[in-house]
Order: structure tokens, then sequence, then C-alpha cells
């Protein structure tokens, strides 16, 4: 994902862009969620608060 957001950034327009499986299933993902912004800062931050929300809400184990 990220190698797509850096050519937004270098000024190319994306026509279509999609992941293709090991068994050749093709998933089409919409090239306007491509904006051109870092995917990994927001990732490991939304990876951190889905964390903590978990430590908030474990059941402590009898």
């Amino acid at each position: 994902m990220e190698v797509l957001n850096y050519f937004v950034r270098q000024g190319l327009e994306l026509q279509s862009a999609f992941l293709t499986d090991a068994e050749g299933r093709r998933t089409e993902l919409p090239v306007a969620g491509f904006d051109g912004g870092v995917v990994s800062e927001t990732m490991r931050r939304l990876e951190a608060e889905y964390q903590t929300l978990f430590q908030l809400v474990s059941i402590p184990k009898k």
C-alpha cells in the first residue's frame, strides 16, 4: 500500500489498484483511498490504540 501512496506523492494518477492472493483471487482496491499519505505511521498508531483497548477490557483469568 505504501508504494501506491508513493506513486501518488510523485504526481502519478492511479487508474486502478488490486491485490491478488496466493490462490489467484483478485480484490479491487478503491483508488480514492490512496491520497499520497504515509500509511505505516497511521497503522502503528491505530494498532497501539487497539492494544490499549484490549488491555482495558481484558478480563483477568481466575
